[in-house]
């Protein structure tokens, strides 16, 4: 009878230690149908603050060396983001100039040796040249500790500045705000990842997986954001626009004289006169009906006469 009870016992644990898997498991899907991403999100971060082990306790011997020391406190984690924003500042610089020069051909061998002095290339040129001057627009990616350089620079070289604009955004809130907001969706990616490991049926399944996709999706999104701007803050832009003035001379158009003039008048009046008479013959359907209408009208005309004197 003992051995019996034991017996029992040891199944009803076991049991109980099934169920409180299938309840787990059951838990967390009804935490993916309920929470939202933004829950997720915050119960990601609650997870991975509580997941951080306690400092041990100091010892009596680094207590005795406290009292005569002071020990400079690090920085708490919280304060981390506001720290680097502080020390690190995300600035796109972007300038545009409009110079006149002297020789067109030499400045810009000129302007390509400055370009490559300070470690920029050329993105975009537009070159055109008319009766009036030759001209030539480009855009110059330089690196950013390079642009006050480079920018004083190809003003040098200008026979007359027209104009010289300097712009300079700060996104360092922008910055780094969609990276916090990146950090927090990987943790919700995660999240998911987790809750897929204990997912059981095929309906689970494939919503986890449609919430990955989007999360996915918005995760790509964020970083290519991202990219783009540090290579605007890497890579600073400056719009040149440079022309050389021809030495332009009005010259009066050549007016033809008397006789000149009165061949053209009786050219273009016989033109005018053939053309008008081949027109003539290119209605000649319309004429045989006018003509056969009135052949009718007049024969219709003269039987009535008749019949008015016998």
């Amino acid at each position: 009878m003992r051995n019996v009870s034991i017996f029992i016992a040891v199944i009803f644990i076991m049991s109980l230690g099934c169920s409180s898997k299938e309840m787990k498991s059951e838990d967390a899907m009804r935490l993916l149908k309920s929470a939202g991403t933004a829950e997720l999100e915050k119960r990601a971060e609650a997870l991975s603050d509580a997941a951080l082990p306690p400092p041990p306790p100091a010892s009596e011997e680094y207590k005795e060396k406290d009292k005569n020391t002071t020990v400079e406190k690090a920085p708490k984690t919280e304060n981390l983001n506001t720290v680097q924003k502080k020390d690190t500042k995300k600035i796109i610089k972007e300038a545009e100039i409009s110079i006149e020069v002297e020789k067109y051909k030499e400045v810009k061998a000129s302007i390509t040796k400055t370009i490559e002095k300070w470690k920029g290339y050329l993105s975009k040129e537009n070159e055109m040249n008319d009766a009036y001057k030759i001209s030539n627009s480009i855009e110059i990616r330089v690196p950013c500790e390079n642009f006050d350089n480079l920018a004083e620079d190809l003003v040098k070289l200008a026979k007359k500045l027209d104009y010289k604009r300097i712009n300079a955004k700060d996104i360092t809130d922008e910055y780094y705000d969609t990276k916090t907001r990146l950090e927090s969706n990987k943790r919700v990616e995660q999240t998911y990842m987790d809750l897929l490991k204990k997912a059981n049926s095929i309906g689970d399944i494939l919503e986890i997986q449609e919430k990955l996709g989007q999360m996915r999706e918005e995760i790509e999104s964020k970083e290519g954001r991202l990219k783009l701007m540090d290579d605007k803050v890497m890579f600073s832009t400056i719009t040149l626009y440079f022309y050389e003035l021809h030495d332009y001379k009005y010259i009066p158009e050549k007016m033809p004289g008397f006789f000149e003039r009165l061949f053209k008048a009786l050219y273009s009046g016989w033109e005018g006169f053939v053309t008008f008479f081949i027109a003539l013959f290119y209605l000649w359907p319309l004429w045989l009906i006018l003509g056969a209408g009135l052949y009718i009208l007049l024969r219709y005309l003269r039987k009535g006469k008749k019949k008015q004197n016998p």
